[in-house]
Order: structure tokens, then sequence, then C-alpha cells
């Protein structure tokens, strides 16, 4: 069995990866793993986890987990980014959203030096997946149908999906539902379930060639 770490930002991307993928690449010979970046320490010597994140933090965790793992892998939301992860700046002003993915994981990957590294940066944030199809939004919500699928509409390429303050894909959901009726942690996990991952790959190149790539670790 080929174990993979997959360091992530928060509780929400942890159940992501163990609610939809990990049963999915076990039964292909390959164990997930998500673990939540630390992202500080209280006096005493217990982790907090979750929040904001920086590259120093990222850079020092995944060389934790080098030694640990047959591979290992991330999945930050772009939108989340601090501004000291490499190239970030500079991938800003990229008109197309998979060069900005590619630069920054490209340069991810050159910091982290290792064979057994497979970068992910989530377009623009985990939230756009839910877009990937009104199923999900429908069967949870069951209300507010046609303001969802008019995003769907506008966006067929859920990755796309602007990353600004106003119009990002959690906006955008906050904005039709209200913001106290959505929880990324809880309907966002169960939008994500009801949708299944097919149709997420299906619709989300970005995320699907990521797959592809865990998937491809079974050829080496």
């Amino acid at each position: 069995m080929i174990r993979i770490a997959i360091l992530v930002e928060g509780q929400t991307e942890e159940k992501f990866v163990k609610q939809l993928l990990v049963n999915e690449f076990m039964a292909n010979g390959i164990s997930i793993i998500p673990i939540i970046l630390k992202t500080s320490r209280e006096t005493s010597g217990n982790s907090y986890k979750g929040g904001y994140i920086t590259f120093t933090k990222v850079k020092k965790e995944l060389q934790n987990l080098l030694s640990n793992f047959d591979y290992i892998s991330t999945m930050f939301d772009y939108y989340g980014l601090s501004h000291d992860f490499p190239r970030y700046q500079e991938s800003k002003e990229c008109n197309n959203v998979y060069e900005k993915a590619k630069m920054v994981e490209d340069a991810l990957a050159e910091e982290i030096s290792s064979i057994k590294f497979i970068p992910y940066i989530q377009m623009y944030e985990f939230e756009a997946l839910l877009f990937s199809s009104i199923k999900g939004f429908k069967k949870h919500y069951g209300y507010r149908n046609a303001e969802i699928q008019a995003v769907i509409n506008q966006y067929p390429n859920p990755e796309i999906i602007n990353d600004s303050k106003e119009t990002a894909p959690s906006k955008r959901i906050e904005n039709i539902f209200g913001k106290n009726k959505f929880r990324k942690t809880s309907d966002g996990i169960i939008v994500a379930k009801e949708l299944g991952l097919e149709i997420i790959r299906t619709k989300c190149k970005h995320f699907n060639e990521w797959l592809k790539k865990i998937e491809g670790v079974l050829q080496c």
C-alpha cells in the first residue's frame, strides 16, 4: 500500500479528503492521509490547526512529512495564500487560471525539491468545486436553484470563478443562501458528497489532473 500525505489548510479540506478521496484511492492500493497544517503553538505545546498559512510554515511541515510517507501533496486555496508563497505575486499578473496554478505549483516543487512531492493549489478555493453541478445544492438546500444555476451557466468551468472578496465562490454561496445558512465544514462537505467525485472531476480540469498524478504513482 502506497502512503500519501496531503497537507491541507483546514478541517473542511481534511473532511473532503477523508470522505471523498480516501475510499476511492484505497481500492486502488493508495492510502491517502490528510494532515492539517499546524499554524501556531501554545506555550504548553498544544498545536492549533487551520487558519492563516504562510509558506515558511508550509515548507517546514512538508519537509517533515517527506521522511514518513511514500509521497506528499498539498491542498491549499489559491485565494487564501499568503504573499510569501514563491511566485504568488507574479502569478497574480497572469490572466489564465491554469497559468496561475502552474506558476505557484512549479515554484513549490522547486522549493521542496523532491520527486516524492505532488504540489496542488485549489483554484480559486474549495467552494468552487461545489459549482460543478446544481445537484449537490439542490438536494441539500432545495431552494434558490435558479440563482445557483445562473452561476453554473456563467462559469461552466468552476475553477475560473472569480477570486475577489465580492465574487469568490464562497461569497456567491453566502449571498445566495445567507451567511448563516452555509457552513463550509458541514454544508460544504454535504454538497460535495451529494455531487460525487466523478462529477467534480469531469467539470474541474485542474482538480482532475491532480488526482491523475496521484493515481500515476502506481506506475512509478
